[in-house]
């Protein structure tokens, strides 16, 4: 702006500009930067703590949350031919949802919301390989349902001898199947941090991919343990005749070796190509029995079903071997004596030492009584000693 003086010419107007020395002027700019760094930062992290409690709140009970009609329509309204199958928890059905994906839905059995609700908090946090995905659940009036992925390839006790759809597997399969069962019970027991026992482990509860991965299914029974404890106590044994550890008959007592216990019996089953409840030998023993007096006999090769298990040489004979020695620590009678799930995924995944099984514990039922209930006085537990 110019400004007149009186002698015709504009004299320009004089401006005197403040400043700040120099670290002032630093100071200044500081705290505005910090000042708007941290409103953003602010924003950033209400924005996060929004999201993580959204998050949270989904999966407060599990997962996802179908509606009732959603499960309807994706099973045409629970048909026969979408049936899969059914167990003492529930019915599983198979579903399609409208964007085509393919899902597994159980039907539960009339139980206490509350202690569902715990139970699918705890397996919804659960995410492994080895484990068959917990999608989410319906909870509405006296209906309830989890839903999970589906998988094609079946159980692995559609895989026996005797089965229906009973199909050979070659034997790099088989120890992969067996590894991942192994990784599966290891991630449950020790890595997720939950301690996790399932207590039904047996092979109609593990699905296989269409690669043969296994997938542990079925946490219907999966409780957590206390790890300061060798082991927690219940009033009823959970899980299925042939594949519960001598101690949870007994005493009622579960932990992560019952859970050992129970992988051992099916790796004795793979190793037969048979079921442990269909078992059948000339000598009428069981299956554990069976295979233990031909480990102390050093007639281990005699029980392999070279045929079954697809055995084509020399090194699968020695790794199918190894497999039933890993099998038989598994099965001891003295719990403490059985390795955690991590030793046994490293004996099967190495070619390390593995120390030499004792005797086996095993049920059997008295004669002439069909398969024992859940009751110390219907069941005999036996021993087994090696012949001399």
């Amino acid at each position: 702006p110019l400004a007149n003086f009186g002698n015709g010419f504009p004299s320009p107007l004089r401006f005197t500009l403040v400043s700040f020395p120099i670290t002032d002027r630093v100071k200044v700019i500081a705290l505005s930067c910090f000042a708007g760094g941290a409103a953003i930062l602010a924003l950033i992290l209400v924005a996060l703590w929004s999201k993580r409690r959204g998050r949270k709140s989904k999966s407060a009970t599990g997962g996802g949350n179908y509606s009732y009609q959603t499960l309807v329509n994706a099973t045409a309204n629970f048909s026969e031919e979408n049936r899969l199958g059914s167990g003492g928890c529930g019915v599983v059905y198979k579903g399609i949802l409208e964007n085509k994906k393919e899902i597994a839905i159980k039907k539960l059995a009339r139980k206490n919301l509350k202690e569902l609700e715990r139970e699918v908090s705890l397996v919804a946090e659960l995410q492994h390989e080895n484990l068959v995905k917990f999608l989410g659940h319906c909870f509405q009036d006296d209906k309830m349902f989890l839903v999970y992925e589906y998988l094609s390839s079946k159980s692995l006790s559609n895989y026996f001898k005797g089965s229906g759809d009973y199909q050979k597997l070659d034997w790099a399969k088989w120890l992969n199947i067996i590894k991942g069962v192994a990784r599966g019970l290891t991630y449950l027991h020790l890595d997720s941090g939950k301690d996790i026992v399932h207590r039904d482990l047996k092979p109609s509860n593990v699905l296989l991919d269409s690669n043969f991965g296994a997938k542990i299914a079925d946490f219907d029974l999966a409780r957590g343990y206390n790890r300061e404890r060798s082991h927690e106590s219940t009033r009823n044994t959970a899980g299925t005749y042939g594949y519960i550890a001598p101690e949870c008959y007994a005493e009622g007592k579960f932990s992560t070796k019952s859970d050992v216990y129970s992988f051992g019996v099916m790796v004795l089953e793979i190793i037969v190509g048979q079921s442990i409840n269909r078992f059948e030998n000339d000598n009428c023993t069981g299956l554990v029995e069976h295979v233990w007096q031909h480990w102390s006999d050093l007639r281990v090769g005699d029980v392999l079903d070279r045929d079954h298990l697809g055995l084509g040489n020399h090194e699968q004979m020695q790794q199918a071997s190894r497999c039933v020695q890993v099998a038989l620590l598994c099965v001891q009678n003295d719990r403490s004596r059985r390795p955690a799930m991590d030793e046994v995924t490293y004996f099967l995944s190495n070619e390390m030492l593995v120390p030499d099984p004792s005797a086996p514990g095993y049920i059997t039922a008295p004669a002439g009584s069909g398969p024992p209930v859940c009751s110390v006085n219907d069941v005999t537990i036996s021993m087994t000693e090696p012949r001399s």
